[in-house]
């Protein structure tokens, strides 16, 4: 190949990542926007219907479905009683564990008859069918709220929580879920990846593309669960098959499936590399999954469904599958770049795009004033870490496109529980 030809090919390749930064950055300061809007609407909102908000009180149910849990979930369970909201059941569901969960649970039970506990004991079936068995048996309450027996409620989570839903229109909403700081390399680079989602999600709620109610601390309408018949249990994901279930059914225009950033939860990061790969595969595959089972909601013009979701969000989420295909080679190209014309203009580039990016993160944030100056300070180290949390999401995605004619053929799946050992 001639010199030419070379010059000709970096110069398109340099195109295309001009191009691929700055939609990357675009997308950045749209998120940042939209959830500086977010935080307006929430604040005109709640000062608004104060009076109204401060006297709504609805029952709801927090279930909490465990398999081989006796570890934590007594926790987990305490973080719950401890909540200030008073009108609250609590139910359990030990989906036939191997370890000694229900006698934990059991034992928790007997010492405090104070609290409106229940422990469910059946049969393994998967955490799918763990939650409909107390969403069609057990729950009676006008509200549900679905917590992962390894996670951890503030102590105001379910009260903020439950206000959401004095706004009639509100159908199902997604937790603040924040990693619990745990000095590691692993755990330093998983509290980045979740302080840096808290403002997209806040974005997706203002502009209706949100498509995921996250498992910890999701939180429904109950009448609106049962008339879709709860959880499908032909997916590994079931939280992300379940939003799409709700989207297809009710639209997000006219009702709201959004995220609640003032109600907080706490979970543990994976403490093992193979462990996190096995994670976020599951996650991905599960995706994948569920946009093949609810393909008909890509660019579809139902007037229920916001055009944002279904031409922009949706499609963009297996568009940027395709760039994380590329992004590797993007990164050996730009080093060697880098190296061989010793550009350090590149590289400043480079490093300064990663500053950007960290430091709007950090700074809107729902962190202490102390934790945002330390995640500031440590910030450059993520430049690092960020690169192992790209090893594990492309690995995952390989190993799920080596899957693809199961996840077409989706019927055959089926959610069973996938635990990850945790710090």
């Amino acid at each position: 190949m001639s010199w030419i030809e070379v010059s000709k090919l970096m110069r398109i390749a340099n195109s295309v990542i001009i191009v691929m930064s700055f939609f990357g950055l675009l997308r950045i300061f749209i998120a940042y926007f939209f959830s500086n809007v977010y935080d307006y609407k929430y604040i005109k909102f709640r000062s608004s219907h104060r009076h109204e908000i401060n006297n709504y009180n609805p029952s709801i149910t927090i279930v909490i479905p465990a398999f081989n849990e006796e570890k934590s979930i007594r926790k987990t369970i305490e973080s719950v009683c401890k909540n200030c909201y008073q009108n609250k059941k609590i139910i359990i569901v030990n989906d036939g564990s191997a370890d000694r969960t229900s006698e934990v649970v059991q034992h928790f039970i007997d010492n405090h008859t104070d609290y409106p506990v229940t422990l469910i004991n059946q049969p393994n079936g998967g955490k799918s069918v763990a939650i409909n068995n107390a969403l069609f048996n057990h729950v009676d309450t006008d509200l549900m709220m679905v917590l992962d027996a390894d996670s951890i409620l503030d102590k105001s989570a379910v009260e903020r929580m439950v206000e959401w839903f004095w706004n009639r229109k509100t159908l199902a909403m997604a937790m603040n879920v924040k990693m619990i700081h745990v000095p590691t390399v692993l755990g330093l680079c998983q509290r980045f990846e979740f302080i840096s989602s808290y403002r997209g999600k806040c974005a997706e709620h203002v502009l209706k593309t949100l498509y995921i109610v996250g498992g910890i601390g999701s939180t429904f309408r109950t009448n609106a669960l049962k008339k879709i018949g709860g959880y499908d249990i032909n997916t590994p994901t079931e939280d992300i098959d379940l939003t799409l279930k709700l989207l297809s059914a009710y639209g997000n225009k006219r009702y709201i499936i959004g995220y609640a950033n003032d109600a907080v939860a706490y979970t543990q990061p994976v403490s093992k590399f193979k462990s996190l790969v096995r994670q976020r595969y599951r996650w991905k595959y599960g995706r994948f999954i569920a946009f093949v089972k609810y393909h008909h909601l890509f660019f579809n013009r139902n007037h229920g469904l916001s055009k944002m979701l279904t031409f922009c969000k949706l499609p963009n989420s297996i568009l940027q599958e395709f760039f994380m295909l590329i992004e590797p080679y993007v990164y050996i190209y730009l080093l060697f770049i880098t190296i061989r014309y010793a550009d350090w203009q590149m590289l400043l580039s480079m490093v300064c795009y990663v500053v950007v990016v960290i430091l709007l993160s950090v700074s809107s944030a729902r962190e202490s004033i102390k934790n945002q100056c330390i995640l500031t300070i440590i910030a450059p180290l993520n430049f690092l870490l960020s690169y192992i949390l790209t090893i594990v999401e492309y690995s995952s995605l390989i190993s799920s496109i080596f899957h693809i004619k199961s996840i077409i053929n989706y019927k055959s799946n089926h959610a069973n529980w996938n635990h990850v050992e945790r710090m």
